[in-house]
């Protein structure tokens, strides 16, 4: 946990993980952009250069 914030993680070798995450995909992009931008907030502290991303 970070503050009051729950992390999570997909197991990696969970065998149905690339199709659990078109359909999360999916059901995402039928909220409405109101709603998404209410629960989605961008980061707000620009990266560090040269740092890979995950």
């Amino acid at each position: 946990m970070i503050g009051k914030t729950r992390l999570y993680e997909f197991n990696p070798r969970y065998p149905f993980l690339i199709e659990l995450k078109a359909i999360l995909g999916k059901a995402v992009s039928f909220i409405p952009d109101k709603d998404r931008e209410k629960y989605y907030t961008p980061r707000l502290r620009p990266r560090r250069k040269g740092k890979p991303i995950k």
